[in-house]
């Protein structure tokens, strides 16, 4: 459901607490969908974004691919060209 959204540039909400159903996802998958809501929020073009990381398309389209392992340096630079600056931080378990 996620990567469709994706794929329709539709907007992915922030998780909240006491929302309902909870749908873990791996660390990957939480900085790509970060990644994606910068992206949307900026008003950039993939175009755009491929041009001031000097990368082609297909490696742009691969950051928001949900199944693709992209590495989190890839990650953080994208972030980073969009202005904005990636910090991880962990949770007690649930």
């Amino acid at each position: 459901a996620l990567q469709g959204r994706i794929r329709a540039r539709q907007p992915i909400a922030e998780p909240r607490a006491n929302r309902g159903i909870e749908v873990p996802l791996s660390p990957l998958a939480e900085a790509k969908l970060a990644l994606y809501r910068a992206f949307l929020d900026s008003g950039l073009t993939k175009a755009e974004l491929a041009r001031r990381l000097g990368w082609h398309g297909p490696s742009i389209d691969r950051l928001f691919d949900l199944g693709h392992d992209s590495r989190i340096g890839q990650i953080g630079a994208a972030v980073a060209a969009l202005g904005r600056e990636m910090r991880i931080t962990t949770l007690p378990a649930a």
